[in-house]
Formats: structure tokens, C-alpha cells, sequence
């Protein structure tokens, strides 16, 4: 018994019980799923947020940040703000290069999407719905 409670030990079982607790602290996004674009000009877009921090955007039957059926490289960070989310989505390919995403529910329950330049200003938005 001496030897099992010798300080790596220790330190082994305290590392793996602060993994067990990152693990349960982390929660899936209110916004996770897919969404489908709500006006007929947008039908053709969906955005899927996966609650593991992956992302996926389809226009048509072209998916952007990933090929094939897989998640592809595309991870998104997020936080929320007083009446809305900030999502950060990173290039697939080059890490370096995000998107700045503002997200916030109505009242019914419809997702708006604003995309923002590197230097805060709006560029675009569009409201998409829970499919």
C-alpha cells in the first residue's frame, strides 16, 4: 500500500479526475443541430453545429468545410454574451483564417446568424430554422 501512494501516483489520479470534471463542465451549445435557411432565397443553406465544437456549412448540395460526409477540419469556440452567442469558426485549412459569427433566438425559436468582419464591422446575415 506504501508504494501505490508514492506523489506520481498521486499526481496521475488528481490529472484524471480534472479531466473527468472538464469533461462534465463542458455542455453542448443551446444553438447545436442544423438549421436551414427560413426565406425561399435561403432554403439551400444549412449550417449544422455539432455539440462537440464542429462545424459545417452546405449551400446546395456543395458542403463547405467538409469533404465528403465527415466533419472535415472546421471547429467553432463559443460564448455567450448578454442576449447572444459569439461563435468563432476556423478555416479548414488554414487555422489562422476565422469567421466572427453573432448568433440570438426570437421568439419563435429562429436562429440569426450575423457574420462580421476581422474588424468587427456587420457584413451579412440570415435567419435559418431548426430542421
Amino acid at each position: 500500500m506504501r508504494n501505490f501512494l508514492k506523489p506520481g501516483s498521486l499526481l496521475l489520479i488528481f490529472l484524471f479526475l480534472g479531466v473527468l470534471n472538464l469533461s462534465a463542465q463542458m455542455e453542448a451549445p443551446p444553438f447545436w443541430g442544423e438549421w436551414r435557411g427560413v426565406s425561399p432565397d435561403n432554403r439551400d443553406i444549412r449550417i449544422e453545429f455539432s455539440s462537440k465544437g464542429e462545424y459545417r456549412l452546405t449551400i446546395g448540395e456543395q458542403k463547405l468545410f467538409s469533404p465528403g460526409k465527415c466533419w472535415g477540419k472546421a471547429k467553432y469556440e463559443w460564448g455567450k454574451e448578454e442576449d447572444h452567442y459569439k461563435v468563432t469558426v476556423f478555416g479548414e485549412d488554414e487555422p489562422d483564417i476565422a469567421s466572427h459569427l453573432q448568433l440570438s433566438f426570437s421568439q419563435e425559436g429562429l436562429l440569426k446568424v450575423q457574420l462580421f468582419s476581422d474588424s468587427g464591422e456587420p457584413m451579412s446575415s440570415i435567419t435559418l430554422q431548426k430542421i
